[in-house]
């Protein structure tokens, strides 16, 4: 058996020769009446302009996708941050019932947090004036030992007025943006004061920290120092020490430390929280659990934060990081 193709004088086709009976045969098969031809070319630029487009179209539809999702993450993540902002419903319809959710849950939170701020506003202001009757019924009181006993009573309940006051002007100085000031010079002058009260505070600046600044005003730096310095003697052990340091070209910390028992690791972010009670005895002596979360949203407000750590040698070392200006 033989095979060829032929063509033009011969009849196209494949022959296909064999032997039969002596003799040589050959069975013709035509060719296919449409031959396979090539695409043009405008055929092929066709289909890639249509494969480019529905790349772009696949790419807008995962952007509408990812975009709306990315926004709203971080406005989830601002929100554990402190700084809670509503996004703007976009994308499709799961997305946006998801943004919609997330603004419902801001609202509710800010009109929770606003009625909180009323009620501690109003119960502030109503316990002032029952304690400057006390005060005054106490001069008129014969007995010094009762009279002692119940003036302590109004100091601790005053004082506890003090910090719900204090936690109130955090909150509403926290809103406000405050100028550049120096950090080193104006604690120089927190601790003379406390210095000359009588209290066992030293303090220490190293070089690079007193050429920086930072965005405080100097009346949170006052609130931040006095709820420092008050815990520390009333919860610790004297003298605290006071020391100002630059970490790195963008942080300046202050160290705020004294010679106590500390405060266990487990139980340390819990110290930070308003109204925490760490230790059964703190709920006495004139506390409400509020000055460390006083510092912490001064802090915050600067842009910094709060860490709290064990002293070399013992005692609570209160570590505060600052973004530093340079001067």
């Amino acid at each position: 058996m033989s095979l060829r193709h032929a063509g033009l004088g011969q009849r196209s086709g494949l022959w296909i020769g064999f032997m039969a009976a002596g003799e040589r045969w050959w069975l013709v098969l035509p060719p296919p009446r449409f031959a396979p031809q090539p695409l043009p070319p405008e055929l092929w630029l066709g289909l890639g302009l249509a494969l480019a487009l529905l790349v772009l179209i696949a790419g807008l539809f995962v952007r509408s996708i990812v975009g709306p999702l990315a926004r709203l993450g971080e406005a989830v993540a601002a929100t554990g941050d402190g700084s809670a902002r509503t996004v703007t419903p976009e994308g499709p319809k799961e997305v946006r019932r998801l943004a919609e959710r997330h603004n419902t849950m801001l609202a509710q939170l800010a009109a929770a947090d606003s009625e909180r701020h009323e009620m501690l506003a109003g119960l502030t202001h109503d316990l002032r004036a029952p304690l400057a009757r006390l005060r005054v019924r106490l001069a008129l009181l014969e007995s010094d030992s009762e009279r002692a006993g119940l003036a302590r009573d109004a100091d601790d309940m005053e004082r506890i007025v003090g910090q719900c006051l204090a936690f109130l002007r955090s909150e509403e100085s926290s809103a406000r943006p405050a100028p550049p000031l120096w950090l080193a010079d104006a604690l120089s002058n927190e601790v003379a004061r406390h210095r000359e009260l009588g209290r066992p505070v030293t303090m220490t600046v190293s070089e690079a920290a007193a050429a920086c600044q930072v965005a405080i005003s100097p009346g949170n730096l006052q609130r931040l120092l006095d709820n420092l310095i008050d815990n520390a003697l009333q919860y610790g052990a004297p003298p605290v020490e006071v020391s100002l340091s630059l970490e790195s070209a963008a942080t300046i910390t202050l160290h705020v430390r004294d010679h106590g028992p500390g405060i266990a690791a487990g139980q340390r972010a819990r110290a930070l929280e308003a109204f925490a009670q760490i230790d059964p005895a703190r709920a006495t002596g004139g506390s409400c659990g509020l000055g460390l979360a006083i510092v912490r949203r001064i802090v915050a407000a600067c842009g910094g934060n709060v860490t709290l750590a064990d002293a070399p040698g013992g005692g609570l070392d209160v570590v505060l990081n600052f973004p530093a200006q340079p001067g």
